[in-house]
């Protein structure tokens, strides 16, 4: 039988516009999609690339600040015998150089970690990173890489310096005392100094900078001197024909700070500190090298060192606040800082934060002694050999372990700065007997009559410095040094130095009599470009390995001391004092300790520290 279905729909059609419409919208969507991915991927690729970029300039800028300080050093050392810009390693082209290597700014792999010897499919590797395409000065200066901070350069950057050789600072990072501060016109924000450059153009006020190492609070005011270079870096620049990536320079600021020991207490070495006696008072940090800090403890002041401090045991309360060898493990003062925004940790460490350093220059030994460095001293020798800066020195001709009467030289500063002998007998302010040699300040200015003409000038000679004579260089004969003592006297009254006084010795220093008790005169002050505020004694400095009041023969029943007390070298006790008899004098010595915040309080010689940092100038 047949049987014919019956087609419950009506009779259709295909559209061939329509199918062929659809199909290239689709495609159309699918094409988009895809350009819009590959777009995502090439932005993806280039933000990596960039930030790539970013943290080999981090690597190579913190190759730089570790770099920097031992090739200013080295610099200053071989400043009359500088090769060529291109080959001498103090050279800025070769301390850039040595960043990018160590950095390993060249390759995003090590070859330790690719033992295979893989291909790389980095368009970022660059083992030829050019020196001269990553680095250029801000200012065109051909054949040079850096601006130095001698020529103001624009808005935004540091007040700059004078320099007697301008030229040789674009190529090596030199610092010598030649470099001052001058008027200056500009925009300069609170970068430069705060007060007159006429009256103070060796060392001024500046502003401390936001740095995690806590010399002072950043904003607070320091005395110092600012030496700067300007550059501009760009990782990228050799490799731009490759990735095609534009990436603009990044203009950076490398400046180190020319730091006096002002602290009211500071140790280049190491110190030990523990609860402090009644009669002993401490305004501001305690800046060192390493602390040891005992147990129970409870000290009212911050702390600055280069290194976590030792702890004898327990805890202890610096500031308020308990700490604990545990307070410096990683990452809890991160956490401290965050739970207290406001507030400072009370130990702050050279480490905290990655673009700064601190640095005591001073040497712990030498510092003290003119022979311990050559004949003819380098820039570094007389920029960091306290001996060697005084105007005054006096050298024992015969010495011996068993001395007699010494024989002196003596030689000072004429008014021209020339340094003349003047051993005229019959005003020596130094009599010498037995090993002992006792200084009677109130008769220099006799002696600087007699000796230089009718216009001595304490504000020339203005420093002392007492050593033995021997073969420059040679080691110490430390039976030969303790044969004999410096023994101030007639000291009480230092007005007439109303630019300061300072005393360097590598023999033990006795104080026989009243030191600096009497206030310089308003007038006086006033001449001599002394802050107006502060009324004050001058500002005076003495440097010896030991240090005693009172004479050979008696022990004072009272000493007052203010002002600071530092050490160069490793001082279990700094704040020990012993009498001329060698006995410890403990509570009868009052010693109220405070900063130095005004470069008129600045004496003539001083120990050095130098504060490296890194500022990007956006």
């Amino acid at each position: 039988m047949k049987t014919t279905r019956k087609k419950s729909h009506e009779r259709g059609f295909a559209s061939y516009l329509l199918v062929l419409s659809s199909t290239l919208v689709l495609t159309l969507l699918m094409l988009a999609a895809y350009r819009r991915s590959i777009n995502s991927q090439t932005v993806q690729s280039q933000v990596q690339l960039r930030i790539d970029y970013a943290e080999k300039e981090d690597a190579i800028l913190r190759a730089i600040l570790a770099d920097l300080p031992n090739s200013a050093i080295d610099a200053m050392q071989r400043q009359t015998a500088l090769g060529a810009p291109g080959t001498d390693p103090a050279s800025w082209q070769n301390i850039f150089t040595r960043a990018i290597a160590q950095a390993n700014a060249g390759r995003s792999v090590n070859a330790l970690d690719n033992p295979t010897g893989a291909t790389i499919a980095n368009t970022g590797d660059n083992i030829a990173l050019n020196v001269n395409n990553t680095f250029s000065p801000i200012t065109t200066l051909p054949g040079q890489y850096v601006n130095a901070g001698i020529l103001g350069i624009g808005a935004g950057y540091p007040y700059p310096l004078t320099a007697v050789n301008p030229l040789i600072e674009n190529d090596f990072p030199l610092l010598n005392n030649g470099k001052t501060y001058s008027v200056q016109t500009g925009a300069f924000g609170n970068s430069g100094p705060q007060l007159s450059t006429v009256l103070y153009p060796n060392f001024n006020q500046l502003i401390y900078p936001d740095v995690g190492f806590r010399y002072k609070n950043p904003g607070e005011s320091f005395v110092g001197r600012r030496n700067w270079w300007a550059f501009s870096l760009n990782a990228a620049a050799t490799d731009s024909a490759r990735t095609g990536l534009a990436r603009a320079r990044r203009n950076f600021v490398f400046s180190i700070y020319e730091i006096p020991s002002q602290a009211p207490l500071s140790a280049m070495g190491m110190i030990t500190i523990g609860n402090l006696r009644p009669t002993v008072s401490i305004e501001g940090k305690i800046a060192s090298q390493d602390v040891t800090i005992a147990a129970g403890s409870n000290i009212d002041n911050e702390f600055a060192s280069r290194s976590n401090p030792t702890f004898t045991g327990g805890n202890a309360t610096i500031k308020g606040r308990a700490v604990t060898a545990a307070s410096f493990l990683a990452g809890e003062r991160e956490a401290f800082k965050v739970n207290n925004p406001t507030a400072n940790f009370p130990v702050s460490l050279s480490t905290d934060g990655g673009r700064s350093a601190f640095v005591p220059i001073t040497p712990p030994v030498s510092f003290y002694d003119r022979f311990a460095v050559g004949a003819t001293p380098t820039p570094w020798e007389s920029y960091t050999n306290g001996a060697s800066q005084c105007a005054i020195q006096i050298t024992i001709t015969n010495p011996s372990i068993n001395p007699g009467v010494p024989t002196l030289g003596i030689t000072c500063l004429n008014a021209a700065g020339t340094r003349i002998a003047a051993n005229n007998p019959s005003t020596a302010f130094v009599a010498a007997a037995s090993g002992n040699l006792t200084i009677s300040i109130a008769d220099i200015p006799a002696y600087l009559a007699a000796n230089v003409g009718a216009s001595p000038s304490l504000a020339i000679n203005n420093s002392i410095s007492v050593n033995y004579l021997r073969v420059n260089g040679a080691p110490v004969d430390e039976s030969v040094r303790g044969s004999y003592r410096v023994i101030l006297d007639n000291c009480d009254n230092l007005t007439g130095f109303t630019s300061g006084f300072s005393l360097v010795t590598n023999f033990g220093l006795y104080i026989a009599d009243d030191f600096n008790i009497v206030d310089i005169a308003p007038a006086d002050a006033a001449a001599a470009s002394l802050p107006a505020a502060l009324t004050h004694t001058p500002a005076c400095s003495l440097f010896a390995p030991e240090k005693f009041f009172g004479s050979l023969s008696f022990d004072p029943t009272q000493v007052t001391h203010k002002g600071q007390v530092g050490s160069s070298g490793n001082a279990a006790n700094p704040l020990r004092n012993r009498s001329g008899l060698g006995n410890d004098l403990g509570a009868i010595v009052t010693q109220s300790l405070s900063e130095i915040n005004h470069p008129g309080n600045l004496p003539p010689i001083n120990m050095m520290n130098w504060l490296v940092v890194l500022d990007e100038i956006r």
